[in-house]
């Protein structure tokens, strides 16, 4: 029998799964994702084809949540290095409001599941995409060596994603910004 509703229904069960991704880790059984989500194993299956399916699912929901906040934004009335650092305030306000950046999860997926997971090519193009963020904000700059500095950029951004999902993680929570200002100003974008 068809369901009534799949788009709704599919809408709870990312919910939930991005939810317990989350709090959790994937380690995640889908017993709990549904129990989340208030829907049946069964359902479940009917909307994806495995738990697989739906991990990729809401890697890829979160993907283009995250990046949906800044690639609408007009950055025109930014200076390169501004728009840099705005990226490592986004994870500094999330924070402070019990938000989720994301990133982390993208990581974890990466090294947990492995480069053949179909959320792992989901995660990597979140990363990717950010890795191009920086690299054009660097080129706008006129930074001639982009790489290093770009590598730079996702190390710290990467731990500060990582220390985000910490919620009782000792330690001031504007280091990253403040190490990206440092960064910035040893490649000479000032």
């Amino acid at each position: 029998m068809p369901l009534k509703y799949p788009e709704l229904v599919r809408e709870r069960l990312l919910d939930a799964a991005t939810d317990i991704l989350w709090c959790e880790g994937l380690a995640v059984s889908v017993q709990e994702i549904c129990q989340s989500a208030g829907i049946s194993k069964r359902t479940m299956y009917q909307i994806f084809t495995s738990k697989d399916e739906l991990l990729a699912a809401s890697v890829e929901r979160q993907a283009q949540a995250w990046h949906r906040e800044f690639d609408t934004q007009s950055w025109d009335a930014y200076t390169p290095r501004e728009c840099i650092l705005d990226i490592f305030a986004r994870i500094e306000r999330a924070d402070r409001r019990g938000g989720r950046c994301g990133f982390a999860t993208f990581f974890a997926v990466i090294n947990a599941l492995g480069a053949d997971h179909p959320a792992a090519a989901a995660a990597r193009r979140a990363i990717e995409r950010l890795r191009d963020f920086f690299h054009r904000r660097a080129r706008e700059a006129g930074v001639s060596q982009a790489e290093p500095l770009v590598d730079q950029l996702m190390l710290i951004f990467s731990g500060a994603s990582a220390h985000a999902r910490i919620p009782e993680a000792p330690g001031e929570k504007t280091v990253a910004t403040h190490l990206a200002r440092m960064v910035l100003d040893s490649a000479g974008l000032h």
